[in-house]
């Protein structure tokens, strides 16, 4: 859990303010999906606006409790801030998921079409990449599928969100999709070798080493899809 109400607010602030301020931030936090660093980095940059609005109210003359429920007013719902910038961390999210899945797939797929390779067909590697892909198929479909959606996802920040403004609950959605087709990509090929392993009792270490890198990539882009899922639902 992040850190909530006064826990976040600067120390110098009217006791008398305090309350609630902290009742306001406690509200936001419980609004607020995202990791717990963002949460907290959040909940510090609204208690400093906060903090700082109820001095300006302060030095115009209001007591400690109207200034704070003042500023409270000034920044409006709760749950609509949390949403504003729960659509902000669905867009920044979905860059580096997008990102992360672009960067990644050459150097999964190469691990993949070395092990292939090293199976040792007597095929040149282009034979050996198209024998890869017509052997799973489905594997195929999935890449087809995966990529767009991944370099859609980094459009939710960054350079690309201005070259294609779709929006960061959409590039969310796209990321998504990436990720779980990622997951769907990877347990293919890992299903693949495995049988095939059963089959002929034998599995170089190159295999070994696509299976244990798939595997990996496989289990961060559950969580990654998981998260983007969550970011888009809280988003505006």
């Amino acid at each position: 859990m992040a850190d909530t109400g006064v826990d976040t607010l600067p120390p110098d602030i009217d006791p008398a303010a305090r309350s609630s301020i902290g009742t306001y931030l406690d509200e936001l936090a419980r609004g607020l999906p995202g990791s717990r660093r963002a949460r907290n980095a959040i909940l510090a940059e609204v208690g400093d606006g906060l903090a700082d609005t109820v001095e300006t109210h302060r030095a115009r003359g209001a007591t400690p409790d109207e200034a704070a429920r003042a500023a409270v007013a000034e920044f409006g719902s709760p749950r609509a801030l949390a949403a504003h910038f729960a659509t902000e961390l669905a867009g920044a999210t979905a860059h580096r998921v997008g990102l992360a899945l672009i960067c990644t797939g050459p150097v999964v797929g190469l691990v993949w079409l070395a092990a292939f390779i090293a199976r040792g067909d007597g095929l040149d590697w282009r034979s050996d990449l198209g024998a890869l892909l017509s052997s799973i198929p489905t594997y195929a479909v999935v890449l087809a599928l995966v990529m767009p959606a991944a370099f859609l996802a980094t459009a939710g920040g960054g350079v690309s969100a201005r070259r294609l403004p779709i929006g960061p609950r959409l590039a969310a959605a796209a990321a998504s999709v990436a990720a779980i087709g990622c997951v769907a990509g990877d347990a293919t090929l890992i299903t693949g070798v495995l049988v095939s392993t059963v089959r002929t009792a034998d599995a170089s270490w190159l295999a070994v080493a696509a299976v244990l890198v798939s595997g990996v990539r496989l289990t961060l882009a559950g969580f990654a899809a998981r998260r983007c899922a969550t970011l888009r639902a809280a988003a505006a």
